[in-house]
């Protein structure tokens, strides 16, 4: 994992540990009650940023020139949906990890 089993759980929410990272980090949470409290605070970040997403404004376009490192805006909004997606299906993954650490 990046850091700290315990700093994971932001990075777990959002979808962006690699998988073997994110199977490290649910073997964790299962034995790991701070963790599970992080995660019920937490696992609803992902539909906050998307609520802060819909109402931001787009992102200004940047200038032409070979120096542009960033993706241009259509490759930048497919990322953005590729992302929301895994982090759906992680968000769902980790509220069933949370009940059943809960039901133990």
């Amino acid at each position: 994992m990046a850091g700290s089993a315990h700093t994971d759980v932001a990075a777990y929410v959002l979808g962006v540990l690699s998988e073997a990272e994110n199977t490290q980090f649910e073997a964790h949470l299962m034995n790991c009650p701070h963790c599970q409290l992080d995660l019920i605070e937490l696992y609803q970040l992902p539909d906050v940023l998307d609520l802060v997403k819909r109402s931001w404004p787009e992102p200004p376009m940047p200038a032409p020139g070979p120096r542009t490192l960033s993706p241009g805006p259509r490759v930048l909004r497919g990322l953005m949906e590729e992302a929301a997606v895994k982090r759906r299906r992680r968000r769902r993954l980790g509220i069933l990890a949370g009940a059943a650490a809960a039901a133990l």
